[in-house]
């Protein structure tokens, strides 16, 4: 098997730190996971070969679990994926999506496209447009 190799692969740690914050009230992220009510499937909580038969190798050392596209959904095979921090950060709770130039992008792109360096923006684009939000930049600080 996977583990046959006498060394844990990185993948290994990523599966047993997904079920520790989700099981383990000591870990420091429990009270975010499994205080909350996220758990792992039962497939992947007992088995680490189920968990790599279906999510298979980390794309990169830079690609940690996450859970994707139900942020608030447990660690199941239709909710997970490998992913980069920009893919996670993309996909946190606190971020704001918002059209721009004809796509959908998260306030951080907004922010980075722009050049506004406010943090203010993902809270006014809540209720404003993202060109209503420019423009009020660029009149203001004359971006």
């Amino acid at each position: 098997g996977y583990l046959s190799q006498g060394k844990y692969p990185k993948e290994y740690s990523s599966w047993r730190n997904m079920i520790n914050r989700c099981y383990d009230k000591n870990h420091d992220s429990y009270k975010r996971y499994g205080a909350c009510g996220i758990m792992v499937c039962d497939r992947w909580r007992n088995s680490f070969e189920n968990f790599i038969s279906d999510m298979g190798k980390m794309p990169t050392n830079k690609h940690s679990i996450d859970r994707f596209p139900d942020k608030k959904g447990i660690y199941e095979p239709s909710n997970c994926r490998w992913a980069t921090q920009k893919e996670q950060c993309s996909n946190l709770e606190k971020n704001i999506l918002t059209q721009y130039n004809g796509q959908t992008i998260t306030s951080a792109e907004f922010r980075r496209i722009t050049g506004i360096k406010s943090r203010w923006v993902t809270t006014l684009l809540k209720t404003k447009s993202a060109q209503e939000v420019y423009d009020l930049y660029k009149r203001k600080n004359k971006i």
